[in-house]
């Protein structure tokens, strides 16, 4: 154009003035091509110009205008990617997610816009966003009580694989509660070898509830062997606490004895401190499980043996490992089903209540159902009880091995028979109720 107002049009082409001059207005985005006297091009540019939107500002809605409501109103978004590849407005935005996954119902919750330069993503709680120069930008969730491994992306339906979902659950502990009728499969595909390998790990306090039941089936694809399924782990003290309730763990994919091939190994504990299992089911596991023990992982990933404590002292070994033991424990109303060898085992326990054992051992390699040993791994101090306090009431079925405990009492249990296999600790007989 030639004039501001856009009513006169201009040439084209536009001849230049001796100056080099010309009056050019432009509405838009323009292409515009600039030669010489002789037809030569002295550059050619595209898309220059303005290109003119509107800004919410100018619409006015009674004493606001759009561009000020627009900052106060909470979007919405089908999905966890659909938010992370959503520019932020604003430091603070509030935005509510309805599902992590888009046609999904679980996994949502409101979540808020916080630019930091030291916030960390975990995947549950805190997500990075993925818009280009915004990467100092994170999503958090606000007003929630608790976790879920839908908040990581888990499906319950028993064919999506929710290992890493749970994996970064147990990486944050705290409270992690489990929907009603959900199956969630937890497959390792990454593991070679059965040798001290797990298919999850938690090294931090945890409570892991349903409030009906749930369950939670582990894979792997290990050829030779098993790996654990969990370990609850105390590393340089013991694991502060554990909760466990409304759980049903699977060692297999599939319940029963017919499939022996690639179960994983039993839940173990590790050093935990104030642990208590209630209503759960454990089944199909190859080896015991639950495994309540006082060993735990060195640094290089060994068993913690003999070789590492003072054996010039044989007391001062001895309350080394029981330093290790997972302590005060109440193990109620639990299922064994399909055991590989054992139930529930103990190697290094203190004061621990069970209340409630329902096995059935049959097809199982032994017909533990609760089973205490000594410390028969450490070969300096195999003849050492090395469990304390355990109260054993209302077992039912399998049979019940005792070892290695200064004290035990059994009541009220309907099994195949009671072994007593007594050790001498410190030169003094095990002591039984």
């Amino acid at each position: 154009w030639l004039d501001t107002d856009q009513t006169v049009e201009n040439t084209n082409p536009i001849l230049l003035d001796a100056a080099g001059e010309a009056d050019i207005f432009l509405n838009g985005l323009y292409r515009i091509v600039v030669k010489d006297r002789f037809g030569f091009v002295v550059y050619d540019v595209e898309k220059t110009g303005t290109h003119t939107e509107w800004d919410a500002s100018f619409l006015v809605d009674g004493d606001e205008n759009q561009h000020d409501i627009n900052k106060k109103t909470i979007r919405f978004f089908k999905s966890m990617n659909e938010l992370l590849l959503s520019k932020p407005k604003k430091n603070g935005q509030l935005v509510t997610l309805f599902a992590y996954h888009d046609g999904g119902q679980r996994g949502g919750s409101d979540l808020i816009a916080i630019q930091s330069s030291i916030l960390i993503e975990n995947g549950v709680t805190v997500f990075r966003s993925k818009v280009v120069g915004f990467e100092d930008y994170f999503w958090v969730r606000v007003n929630i009580s608790h976790i879920t491994p839908e908040m990581a992306g888990a499906i319950g339906d028993k064919v999506y694989n929710c290992r890493d979902a749970f994996q970064k659950c147990f990486n944050i502990g705290g409270d992690i509660k489990l929907n009603p009728n959900s199956k969630y499969l937890a497959h390792a595909t990454d593991l070679v070898t059965h040798r001290d390998t797990y298919i999850l790990k938690c090294t931090k306090p945890i409570s892991i509830t349903c409030a009906g039941k749930a369950s939670v089936y582990f894979k792997h694809d290990v050829v030779t062997g098993s790996p654990r399924s969990i370990i609850f782990e105390g590393v340089s003290e013991n694991l502060a606490s554990l909760k466990m309730e409304g759980v049903d763990w699977y060692g297999h994919e599939t319940e029963g004895h017919a499939n022996k091939v690639n179960r994983a190994w039993g839940i173990g504990l590790f050093g935990v401190d104030n642990y208590s299992i209630k209503r759960c089911k454990f089944s199909t596991f190859q080896g015991h499980c639950p495994d309540i023990t006082r060993r735990k992982f060195s640094n290089n990933g060994d068993w913690i043996q003999s070789s590492d404590l003072n054996q010039a002292n044989t007391s001062e070994a001895i309350n080394r490992l029981m330093q290790l033991s997972s302590k005060n424990g109440i193990i109620k109303n639990i299922q064994i089903r399909h055991a590989g060898s054992t139930g529930l085992a103990f190697f290094g326990a203190d004061q621990v209540s069970v209340d409630g054992v329902d096995a059935d051992m049959t097809g199982a390699a032994y017909e533990h159902s609760v089973w205490t040993d000594d410390a028969s791994s450490e070969t300096a101090l195999k003849d050492y009880a090395l469990n304390r306090g355990i109260s054993i009431k209302n077992v039912k079925g399998g049979n019940i091995d005792l070892a290695g405990c200064t004290t035990a009492t059994v009541t009220g249990c309907n099994v195949s028979k009671i072994t007593v296999r007594a050790y001498d600790f410190d030169q003094q007989k095990n002591n039984f109720d």
